[in-house]
């Protein structure tokens, strides 16, 4: 059984897995079995508790109703006309984990309006939020380690020269080693990225048929073209007049 939750995710088991594995250090045992308590007891138990604690007590229900009530809000969003907020909403969610739980219900959302039988203009305009938003993580802190230099480790710069590559694609986990170190700064400002770009990509009418490639996928992207007015429709021309008779036929008949 597996369950994507992101970095997130993976900080809460590992912080979950410590915890036990501390807890459970503390308990006495016969000197005979500490060999056997450190190499297969702790390990098992620590292992066993976190599984539990994920899939069954607290982080796959939550995680479950978090997602239908973000789907249920989108979905209201869409519907009420509100599509201005629902870019900011979009790339809010986008934004928050990079690439984990939170991230899917964004991207599962768009992904089904262009996966339905009739995709509409707007449907291929909220994929091309995601696919906008997702690239501000990773492309923003790689452009942040060449603006201010000074704010990051030389690690950080030497993959900050990289990063932006898999944000092109995009890749929103890219932007995980920063969030790691400065969690407080990195993901506020993403979020904060991801909002405007929603917005904006909703304000001008971007499209794209695909979920994945990003720039890569050039091709697929596009623009909505204008309603075309209605021509005004042409007027009846008049109808002919008969010809008034000639002097022949009026003396013929009489």
């Amino acid at each position: 059984m597996t369950m994507e939750t992101g970095y997130l995710g993976g900080l809460a088991a590992g912080v979950i897995a410590g915890v036990t594995t501390r807890a459970l250090q503390r308990i006495t045992v016969p000197a005979r079995w500490r060999p056997l308590m450190a190499d297969a007891a702790i390990p098992l138990v620590a292992t066993l508790f976190t599984a539990v604690v994920f899939f069954r007590a607290l982080v796959a229900p939550q995680i479950a109703q978090l997602n239908a009530w973000l789907y249920d809000k989108l979905v209201t969003l869409e519907l009420t006309d509100h599509h201005l907020v629902l870019g900011l909403v979009l790339g809010l969610i986008v934004c928050c984990d990079f690439g984990g739980a939170v991230y899917k219900a964004a991207f599962a959302y768009a992904l089904g309006g262009i996966d339905s039988y009739v995709p509409t203009l707007a449907h291929m305009t909220f994929m091309a939020v995601v696919v906008a938003t997702g690239m501000v993580p990773a492309l923003g802190m790689s452009l942040a380690t060449g603006v201010r230099r000074k704010l990051f480790t030389e690690t950080e710069r030497n993959y900050g020269k990289v990063a932006w590559l898999l944000g092109l694609v995009p890749v929103p986990a890219a932007a995980v080693p920063f969030a790691l170190r400065d969690l407080l700064r990195v993901i506020p400002a993403s979020m904060a990225g991801g909002a405007v770009t929603g917005m904006l990509t909703m304000n001008f009418g971007s499209t794209m048929a695909v979920p994945f490639g990003g720039v890569f996928a050039a091709g697929q992207l596009g623009k909505p073209s204008p309603s075309p007015s209605p021509s005004p429709s042409p007027s009846p021309s008049p109808s002919p007049s008969p010809p008034a008779p000639s002097s022949r036929q009026v003396s013929r008949s009489r």
